[in-house]
């Protein structure tokens, strides 16, 4: 799914989207402004995403922690853990499936867990805020 394509399902399905190419751009973006959602891809220049992940979980404050779900080609369990290790909160393997992404988007919507603004490092992390996509794809918030 390119930038594109992921950007006008995002938007039909109700999110405003915004677009990072790497992680320093999405780190930026994070900077501006609060995101609840992001959809991490995981190999990204510059910055990687899970570095990316890294910085984010160590510099924003908790209740600022957005979602943050991993996209990636991988499908290894090794790699799973390695993005949960980095701190993403779910994970979806690429190409992504509109069925995928839907179901990762309404988990956050439902409020099936808590936003950063609710818990604490060692709660799960899944929340009900916006969404946004960075990375391979976008940044977007409800």
């Amino acid at each position: 799914m390119n930038q594109k394509v992921a950007l006008r399902i995002l938007n039909r399905l109700g999110y405003d989207a915004d677009v990072a190419a790497n992680g320093v751009e999405v780190i930026e973006a994070l900077g501006r402004r609060p995101y609840d959602v992001v959809l991490m891809d995981v190999q990204m220049p510059e910055m990687d995403g899970l570095e990316a992940t890294r910085t984010i979980r160590s510099t924003l404050d908790p209740a600022d922690q957005p979602v943050v779900i991993a996209m990636t080609a991988s499908a290894l369990a090794q790699d799973r853990l390695a993005c949960t290790e980095a701190g993403m909160d779910g994970y979806i393997s690429k190409p992504i499936q509109l069925e995928q992404l839907t179901s990762a988007l309404e988990l956050v919507r439902r409020g099936d867990g808590e936003t950063g603004r609710q818990r604490d490092k060692e709660t799960k992390r899944l929340g009900d805020r916006e969404t946004r996509r960075q990375g391979d794809g976008g940044t977007g918030s409800e």
